[in-house]
């Protein structure tokens, strides 16, 4: 969010934007770890390639497999990359690629891919109106950006 100061000339009328209402996923670990649905697979290709990163990407969620989900059903994982072979991302941690479906409506809902030490460790997913998603948006219809 930027902050606005006043440079003593006239001002103009800003949009209003909407703040965003974050859900908070409770995790229920799993035991044993399951592999990734094809949803999911396919959620993280599609937020993965639009980095410069792709290629690493798509090597470390090779094989990977889902250690934790959130018990709402929502979309958000925690990840197991099994990924020795595999360079790690620079920077090491943090927001890899984000994505998001119906951008504008109350029920936009946001997919975000992170990395924790230069490995992948996350795919979460909220939507902006606080309510919680019923799972990933299809992957089609999911517009992404690099982090």
């Amino acid at each position: 969010m930027r902050s606005r100061r006043s440079s003593g000339r006239s001002t103009r009328k800003v949009a209003e934007v909407k703040p965003i209402r974050f859900t908070r996923h409770e995790m229920e670990e799993l035991d044993p770890s399951r592999e990734l649905t094809a949803q999911e697979l396919a959620t993280i290709r599609t937020i993965g390639d639009a980095t410069p990163e792709a290629a690493l990407v798509r090597c470390q969620i090779d094989g990977a497999t889902v250690a934790a989900a959130c018990v709402d059903r929502c979309g958000t994982v925690e990840l197991i990359i099994s990924a020795a072979e595999c360079p790690r991302f620079s920077p090491a941690s943090g927001r890899v690629a984000e994505g998001v479906w119906r951008e504008g409506q109350d029920s936009a809902q946001t997919v975000l891919l992170f990395a924790y030490e230069g490995v992948l460790s996350r795919l979460e997913t909220y939507r902006h109106d606080g309510e919680v998603p019923t799972g990933l948006p299809p992957v089609d219809e999911l517009p992404t950006w690099a982090g």
